[in-house]
């Protein structure tokens, strides 16, 4: 029940078309579209399998690092690199603090900058909790430019919850506007997830490990 395109047949002549060529057009029609519409969801299909290998890659990875600083580090240059985005930030609210630092950024003139809870986009998303996507940065008012970051044009920002708590966002710009879809969302809320639990684990590590040595 919904057009997925056109097919044109045209002649030199005057009214050449009968109801008989309407009729034969119509079937060719509907096969073309059976046929397109299952290689659409063919690539989709494959596009999210090729998407869940690299989201489980990434996540077994990320999953294997104690190490803080290690884990921010690593965590932003696999996504990066896994996803290609322009840039990809780690960001943690200090505790106790409405501190909120670039923990991990693909970009090191932005590594441990910080900003304020309800600055900015990253700003909005920790003190809101919500997924922020924003397909043209320029139209959006709380966007909050990176003087390194001139080609940034679509932003999507993820909170990182753990146990209610907001202590951060997964933070990830594109040079392309509306680059983010549905897919990207779904991908980045996982992977944000598993990044709270391992910084969760990871402080959980340094605390037993400092005590330990205490």
């Amino acid at each position: 029940d919904r057009a997925i395109g056109a097919m044109s047949i045209q002649s030199y002549q005057p009214s050449a078309f009968t109801e008989n060529h309407l009729r034969v057009l119509t079937i060719i029609g509907n096969q073309a579209a059976a046929a397109i519409n299952n290689r659409r969801f063919y690539e989709l299909e494959r596009r999210r399998a090729a998407q869940m290998q690299l989201l489980t890659d990434v996540t077994q990875q990320i999953a294997g690092i104690l190490d803080l600083d290690t884990l921010f580090h690593q965590t932003v240059e696999l996504v990066r690199a896994t996803f290609s985005y322009y840039f990809v930030a780690v960001c943690v609210r200090q505790e106790n603090s409405n501190r909120i630092i670039f923990e991990g950024a693909t970009d090191p003139a932005l590594h441990n900058k910080h900003l304020h809870v309800g600055q900015g986009l990253i700003g909005w998303v920790v003190e809101s909790g919500e997924l922020l996507n924003i397909p043209d940065v320029m139209l959006d008012e709380r966007y909050w430019p990176q003087a390194t970051l001139t080609e940034t044009r679509s932003e999507l920002v993820v909170p990182l919850s753990f146990g209610g708590e907001v202590i951060g966002a997964l933070d990830v710009e594109d040079s392309e506007v509306g680059k983010f879809i549905d897919d990207d969302i779904y991908i980045l809320r996982t992977l944000a997830d598993q990044i709270a639990i391992a910084i969760h684990e990871a402080r959980l590590y340094a605390a037993e490990r400092e005590q330990a040595w205490i």
